[in-house]
């Protein structure tokens, strides 16, 4: 079996138990690596092989063309599978980002390119709140747009300067950001919808209305099939209980 890593993944602090669990999984030996399949979880199907006492190692079965590999996602520290991305679902549907999201972006560039004192939360978290397009502040560029505490978007009126041979354009930022791409993308899955805040930014945009994504267009259908239907037998229940009451009505005998 073709073993796959997610970007990210870190396992230098377990190297030599990942590369002998690897191998296992590699020769389909899943009673060496101690495999399990977790159960109780709201979405995926994930599996979990045994590092050492504490640490599990979590990956997925995922089809690469032809063949079934295993992609590892992420080792778990302490059997604490509740703060994996994977298992639980850890973002909001605020459609936003916060300084965590951030911070984890830049935890690798090199201090030429971020200041290790900018490269904090505090001074993040600074940033964007002096910057609120309601703050009221001296020198408030009016960039982001508080959708939460703590989370933020950009302000959706600004706009991006883009040259297109000769000539200078101003593009909405959901625009040069595309969002309707993103829109493409979006799930509506019972975890997290970002359909409405979508919408909701394109509008404040001015940009055209939110569209169905083409890979939610069946599933919708079938959504809304389902709901029909499921109205349909409700009504003929309901019509069914209440023949039945009329006829129990009308077998009563007359009290004089």
């Amino acid at each position: 079996m073709k073993i796959l890593e997610y970007i990210g993944l870190d396992t230098f602090r377990v190297k030599a138990s990942y590369r002998k669990v690897a191998d296992a999984i590699a020769r389909r030996d899943f009673r060496a690596a101690q495999v399990k399949k977790l159960a109780n979880l709201g979405h995926g199907k994930f599996y979990r092989a045994k590092l050492d006492d504490a640490d599990r190692l979590l990956f997925s079965l995922v089809r690469h063309g032809d063949e079934v590999c295993a992609l590892m996602l992420e080792v778990i520290a302490n059997h604490n599978y509740d703060k994996s991305r994977f298992t639980h679902w850890q973002r909001r549907g605020y459609g936003a980002f916060e300084t965590a999201a951030i911070l984890e972006a830049w935890k690798y560039l090199p201090a030429n390119v971020v200041r290790s004192e900018r490269n904090k939360r505090a001074h993040l978290s600074s940033v964007l709140s002096r910057n609120e397009v309601e703050r009221d502040y001296a020198y408030n560029r009016a960039l982001f747009m508080r959708v939460a505490q703590g989370w933020y978007q950009f302000n959706p009126k600004l706009l991006v300067r883009r040259r297109q041979g000769d000539e200078e354009l101003w593009t909405p930022i959901y625009a040069a950001l595309n969002l309707p791409l993103i829109n493409e993308f979006s799930q509506e899955d019972g975890w997290e919808s970002v359909w409405d805040q979508i919408a909701n930014y394109l509008a404040l945009a001015g940009m055209p209305e939110r569209t169905i994504p083409i890979a939610a267009e069946r599933a919708l259908a079938r959504k809304e099939a389902s709901a029909r239907e499921r109205e349909k037998h409700e009504t003929e229940a309901r019509a069914a209980l209440e023949r039945r009451r009329e006829r129990q009505a009308a077998s009563r005998p007359a009290r004089h």
